[in-house]
C-alpha cells in the first residue's frame, strides 16, 4: 500500500505538536488539535485537486519545492516552536494557502475557526504554520522515492477521495471543493 499522507504528516509533527503550538497562538490544545485534524486533510486535498488539473502535477511539485519547509526545519520542529515563534513558517504557509485556495482563503480560515472553536487569526496562523511542514515532509518523501511530477500526482490522486472524506463539509464548501461523491478519479 502507498504511503498515507495524513499518517506521514501526523507522525512527522509529533504527538505533542498541538500542545506546543497552542501556547504560541494563545489557544487551547483541543481547538488547536481540531484545526490540525481538519486542516491537514484540507491541505492535501487541495494538492490532490491541483495535481489533477492540466499542468497541475508540475505546479504541485513547484509548490513543494518553493514553499515546503527545509529538511533542517523538519529535523527540529520542536526547536522551531521553542523560541516563542514559528521560525518564518507563516510566510511560506501564506504562499501555500494562496496557491491552493486563492480568493477563498479567508472563507477557509473562517470556516476552520468555526469548526475548531478558535479565533479566526489563530486558525490562520495554525494552518499557515503547518502547511510548509506538511509540504516539506511530502517533498522529502517524493525525493526519497524518486517521484517526479507524475509520480507525485499519482500518489495524491490515489488518496484524493479518502482525503476529501476527512474534510468537514463546511470547510470543503469554503474551499470550493466538490463533495467527495462527485469527485472522479483521473
Amino acid at each position: 500500500m502507498a504511503m498515507d499522507l495524513l499518517e506521514m504528516a501526523t507522525k512527522g509533527l509529533g504527538s505533542d505538536f498541538a500542545s506546543k503550538i497552542a501556547g504560541l497562538v494563545g489557544e487551547n490544545v483541543q481547538g488547536t488539535q481540531s484545526v490540525l485534524d481538519s486542516g491537514l486533510p484540507l491541505l492535501f486535498s487541495g494538492l490532490a485537486n491541483k495535481s489533477g488539473a492540466p499542468n497541475g502535477a508540475s505546479e504541485v511539485l513547484n509548490l513543494l519545492n518553493n514553499f515546503g519547509a527545509a529538511d533542517s526545519q523538519l529535523s527540529n520542529i520542536a526547536g522551531l516552536l521553542s523560541g516563542g515563534g514559528l521560525g518564518g513558517l507563516g510566510t511560506a504557509g501564506n504562499g501555500i494557502i494562496s496557491a491552493l485556495f486563492g480568493n477563498k482563503s479567508d472563507g477557509v480560515f473562517s470556516a476552520l475557526a468555526g469548526l475548531a472553536g478558535v479565533k479566526p487569526g489563530s486558525a490562520t496562523t495554525l494552518l499557515s504554520a503547518v502547511a510548509p511542514l506538511a509540504f516539506g515532509m511530502l517533498r522529502r518523501h517524493t525525493a526519497k522515492e524518486g517521484l517526479g511530477a507524475s509520480g507525485l500526482a499519482s500518489l495524491l490522486l490515489g488518496q484524493r477521495d479518502s482525503l476529501a472524506r476527512k474534510v468537514p463539509e463546511s470547510l470543503s464548501r469554503a474551499a470550493g471543493f466538490a463533495p467527495p461523491s462527485h469527485i472522479t478519479a483521473l
